[in-house]
């Protein structure tokens, strides 16, 4: 049997993967940002000046943006949540060094946790906007279903990550 990692090597591994998937679940959120641009574009264009609207009609934005799915409320969700989620996990990547008191494997829990919380939430708000569901509910289309299993998921790992995290500092 090999040696196992050290917890400093363990630390630094898991550290590195949290920021990792930190910045995955950021971009996300970027990503999400573009479909909320083109969706106020198609909600607000008339409210704009003419010279902004003959703008946006020039560069072909608004084409798109007519061809755009879900709602404004829903693809500002997605984005935030993508942009919140990869921040939070890089709060929690920072911290790990106080975080004495967890073992290695409790380490590598909090480091799951936390990504099973951040694609949870990034994936299912875009998914809900793309496909103009909610995920508040069991039930309903596959999409829906599909929403509410990751934003539970998210809800039950943050929960964990959490008293990992307190339990970490004690």
């Amino acid at each position: 049997m090999a040696d196992p990692k050290s917890r400093e090597e363990t630390l630094q591994e898991c550290q590195r993967r949290t920021v990792y998937h930190g910045a995955a679940n950021f971009a996300i959120g970027l990503l999400a940002g573009i479909p909320y641009t083109l969706v106020v574009f198609r909600d607000h264009a008339t409210e704009w000046a003419p010279s902004v609207q003959e703008s946006i009609e020039k560069s072909g934005l608004m084409a798109l943006a007519r061809k755009s799915t879900g709602t404004e409320r829903a693809w500002k969700m997605a984005h935030l949540e993508g942009l919140l989620n990869g921040m939070s996990m890089l709060l929690v990547a920072s911290i790990m060094p106080v975080l004495r008191s967890l073992s290695a494997k409790e380490l590598r829990e909090l480091t799951v946790t936390m990504m099973l919380t951040g694609y949870g939430n990034s994936v299912a708000a875009a998914l809900c906007a793309q496909m103009s569901v909610r995920g508040l509910a069991s039930g309903g289309s596959v999409a829906n279903r599909v929403a509410n299993a990751g934003f539970t998921v998210a809800v039950v790992t943050i929960v964990r990550a959490l008293f990992l995290i307190m339990k970490g500092t004690r």
